[in-house]
């Protein structure tokens, strides 16, 4: 199977915001780094990752705009859209609140993936302060030296 299509199948699994499929389009010891994290999540992280972004975005759909690859990688330019007649959410440090903006968020998410058509690696690029300002209206400080997460939930 070519990297389009298990793309095509993930991005499909997202928007329709099936755990189940998303999970079954990651291969064993898949791998994901995303600037968000410190580390590159792994296992249930990589499933876990998702359903908080449903959690927070119940309305989250990603819109594929330009692909090039080959048969065993891809690079996805994607827009991120969100929100919507007050329907977007946001992390707090007191848990899940409703915020009124809607999100847009540009991507580029470089896909490889194994003969069976699973994604083994994948490594996701957004401008993080970008997604700040939306959520919160403040643009992160030049020289944080809190974990991203810790910064976001102040």
């Amino acid at each position: 199977m070519a990297a389009q299509e298990t793309v095509d199948r993930l991005i499909e699994a997202i928007n329709d915001h099936d755990l189940a499929r998303i999970a079954s389009c990651y291969g064993k010891g898949a791998r994901v780094w995303d600037p968000f994290y410190p580390e590159a999540l792994e296992g249930w992280a990589i499933v876990q990752d998702y359903l908080d972004l449903f959690t927070a975005f119940p309305d989250v759909e990603l819109r594929p705009r330009t692909v090039l690859g080959d048969e065993d990688a891809i690079a996805n330019e994607v827009l991120l859209v969100a929100g919507g007649a007050g329907s977007l959410l946001r992390w707090t440090s007191s848990g899940v609140e409703g915020a009124v903006k809607p999100l847009r968020l540009q991507a580029g998410i470089f896909t490889s993936v194994d003969r069976c058509g699973l994604v083994v690696e994948e490594r996701r690029y957004y401008d993080v302060d970008c997604l700040l300002e939306q959520l919160h209206g403040r643009h992160l400080a030049p020289a944080v030296e809190a974990p991203l997460v810790e910064t976001l939930l102040r």
